[in-house]
């Protein structure tokens, strides 16, 4: 993709007569890795986790930011706030609500916000102003799935042009939702890029803005909008294509779906022959939760185009989502008759098969997917949920080790291993896992009910009434809380009666 007009021409491009390798970069900065537990402790205190929420203060997706001043403003992605009515920062320093956007840029999804942090400071983070090495080592801090400062290291990959961004950091470290406005940053602290989206197709290809693209927004001084006015239906870029349909396709390869319905909706009404526009348009509506609405669109690319296997794989799993089992299960089948090796089809066709209780097709179904394409957490993930079902439960030990193996933050990956553990009455094992979860995430109520089952199967009283106390103080926890008191009160039960049976 060639420069957007008006850009600046004068962007440092990636030495290759400098007499510099990858290797050599490389070599060069193994001696600053001792420094960086320093780099991440200096770092991580200017890097915030962003939650999003709508006008009922339910939760909607949550970003990382980092700031860029040190009264409050600060940096991320813009895609973070779709549909979002009001956001928060929380930070080393506290908790506070983000008070206003300052300056976007639709084109590269950044955004300059300004966060109310009181009489609070913050040490912003310096730029670096240049393209990276390719080799060069970098750090992500984030907050992957909400996962508070998360800390990742790899290697920049390549220096690439890919639409409609033009030219974007490939780095090897992992990124996940959450990781969006992540910093990328160099060993020395400076901020390289703005980790902001992934290639689905592939494994472990993420790409981050370059900071430069941020610069004309932190110079900005306008005026305070509300987050509410981010125009994600509008750009530049998209203002400078006529057809809605590649007005729509560029806002789905940003991923703001809810901005690219109205085009599809114009697509669709221009050409009522465009299978394309009707099932983009029931995808929109899909990854924006509206599944009732995603039916009709969908099932409208199928009549105009039988051979569609994405729109009835996207069908099947909209029908998982609204739980019609049945429906998701012959529309998946069918994606699979067209492309036989769907790895998306195959492992929602397993999940559909486990929603409708039918394991041993679940199984079926998620072992031939794993046979295929072996990196799948997600299709190891449920075939462990269905070997439980069953009670196979050395094979569900086996295959949540293979999810965790691929994804280590996994808390459901770690609950079913503490499950499984408990089903060949291996209580030290179960334990140590479900710790694991708890560690993850402390407020989990299902990881406490169970650790407090599993001390109950370790003859430790004392640490199942710990669990139990703990859940009474965790918000939405009373059924756990009821059931796991209820267990305690019947081993206390069985074990008096134990004893006199004895002494008798």
């Amino acid at each position: 993709m060639s420069d957007k007009p008006g850009e600046e021409k004068n962007e440092p491009q990636t030495p290759i007569n400098s007499g510099i390798t990858p290797q050599t970069v490389s070599s060069q900065q193994e001696a600053k890795i001792k420094d960086l537990p320093a780099l991440i402790s200096m770092t991580r205190k200017s890097i915030g986790l962003i939650k999003t929420y709508d006008r009922e203060n339910n939760p909607i997706a949550v970003g990382t930011g980092f700031f860029v001043s040190g009264n409050g403003r600060m940096i991320t992605n813009r895609h973070v706030f779709q549909d979002s009515d009001h956001a928060e920062v929380q930070c080393q320093s506290g908790k506070f609500p983000v008070q206003g956007v300052i300056a976007e840029d639709s084109n590269y999804d950044i955004v300059l916000l300004s966060i109310d942090m009181g009489d609070k400071t913050v040490t912003p983070l310096k730029f670096n102003n240049d393209f990276p090495q390719v080799g060069e080592k970098v750090v992500v801090i984030g907050n992957p799935m909400g996962l508070e400062a998360t800390v990742s290291d790899g290697l920049v990959s390549a220096i690439r042009e890919i639409d409609p961004y033009g030219r974007v950091i490939q780095i090897t470290c992992p990124i996940s939702p959450g990781s969006s406005g992540s910093p990328i940053l160099n060993l020395k602290g400076e901020v390289l890029g703005v980790a902001t989206f992934q290639l689905q197709e592939g494994q472990n290809l993420n790409f981050a803005i370059p900071i430069m693209r941020a610069r004309p927004l932190v110079a900005q001084k306008g005026k305070l909008d509300s987050i509410t006015k981010i125009n994600f239906g509008g750009s530049t870029l998209v203002d400078s294509v006529a057809d809605p349909f590649e007005k729509g396709r560029i806002l789905v390869d940003r991923k703001e779906y809810a901005g690219a319905i109205n085009f599809f909706k114009q697509a669709t009404q221009k050409n009522p022959s465009n299978a394309e526009a009707y099932y983009y348009l029931g995808l929109c509506y899909k990854e924006i939760h509206s599944y009732f609405d995603a039916v009709a669109p969908l099932k409208k690319a199928i009549e105009l185009d039988s051979s569609y296997a994405e729109a009835y794989c996207q069908l099947g799993i909209t029908h998982t989502f609204l739980n019609q089992q049945t429906e998701a299960i012959s529309a998946l089948h069918r994606a699979i008759e067209l492309k036989p090796d769907y790895d998306e089809a195959m492992l929602h066709l397993g999940i559909a098969y486990f929603s409708n209780k039918q394991y041993d097709a679940s199984i079926k179904v998620l072992e031939r997917a794993l046979s295929i394409y072996p990196n799948n957490d997600q299709a190891y993930l449920f075939l462990g949920h269905n070997y439980i079902r069953t009670e196979q439960y050395e094979k569900a030990i086996r295959v949540y080790k293979e999810h965790l193996e691929i994804k280590d933050d996994s808390i459901e990956g770690y609950l079913g291993l503490g499950f499984a553990y408990a089903g060949v009455e291996n209580w030290k094992l179960a334990i140590v896992t479900l710790n694991k979860a708890i560690v993850i995430d402390p407020q989990r109520p299902e990881a406490h009910y169970l650790l407090g089952f599993m001390h109950l199967g370790n003859d430790d009283l004392e640490s199942a009434q710990l669990e139990l106390r703990i859940l009474q103080n965790i918000k939405n926890a009373n059924k756990f809380a009821s059931d796991l008191s209820s267990a305690i009160s019947n081993y206390r039960y069985y074990k008096q009666k134990s004893q006199y049976r004895y002494q008798y």
